[in-house]
């Protein structure tokens, strides 16, 4: 019977440890179920929000991708755009440089002929002779009217009986036209010389050129009053 009493009382108290096991094992697996299930359901949410991030991503990405490859497209059309423009700007260089190279050619021909043509001129001035001033016509009539009052020998009468008029010498001749003369008076000087009938003490020669129209006109005047008596 205390046998029977020993091995009840151990039993019971054996269950009631393994009640209190599985009461605790019970505990434990509802918080680890609960916090498995709060760990899942976060981790449900954040693979959402990265499938959410994902998606945004892709659209991105896409957009990114349209975007680059119209970015591409354009600077390939200008690329041959500005291709066109370097073999247009090269042809319209070369050509530049062609009427560059076509108006220095004629510069230097102008210039060429210019400096020809002052030679030229240069050279024919220097050959060409100048031309000798024209003579006023005066300087034949006075010349004539000296040569007419020196040939002119008229007899006059006087209270010493006939004398002939006094005659020029060769230096009354000689002298040279007023508008031959220079600034200076160079004129060889001249005198009326007597003829031995009427011999008289000559105190002074005949002024210069500047009066010898008046001596002209006094020669014409004699040869004029002498003229009628000879004839």
């Amino acid at each position: 019977m205390i046998m029977n009493e020993v091995l009840e009382a151990e039993r019971e108290q054996l269950q009631r440890e393994l009640n209190q096991r599985l009461a605790d094992c019970g505990t434990t697996h509802a918080t680890s179920v609960a916090e498995l299930e709060k760990v899942q359901a976060d981790l449900s949410a954040r693979l959402s929000a990265s499938e959410i991030r994902a998606c945004n991503l892709e659209s991105e990405r896409n957009a990114i991708v349209q975007k680059l490859n119209a970015t591409e497209r354009f600077l390939n059309e200008q690329l041959q755009e500005r291709e066109l423009e370097r073999e247009e700007y090269q042809t319209e260089v070369s050509n530049l440089r062609l009427e560059i190279t076509s108006l220095r050619n004629k510069l230097t021909i102008l210039q060429r002929q210019k400096s020809l043509e002052s030679v030229s001129t240069s050279s024919s001035l220097a050959h060409t002779p100048f031309a000798s001033p024209m003579k006023p016509q005066k300087s034949k009539s006075r010349q004539s009217g000296i040569q007419a009052l020196a040939t002119s020998t008229p007899v006059t009468n006087s209270s010493q009986g006939p004398v002939r008029p006094r005659t020029l010498t060769p230096s009354l001749l000689s002298v040279p036209d007023a508008s031959d003369q220079s600034d200076v008076d160079d004129s060889p000087a001249f005198e009326l010389a007597p003829t031995p009938q009427g011999m008289e003490p000559q105190t002074h020669s005949l002024p210069r050129d500047w009066k010898l129209y008046s001596h002209c006109n006094f020669g014409v005047k004699e040869m004029g009053r002498v003229a009628p008596l000879m004839s």
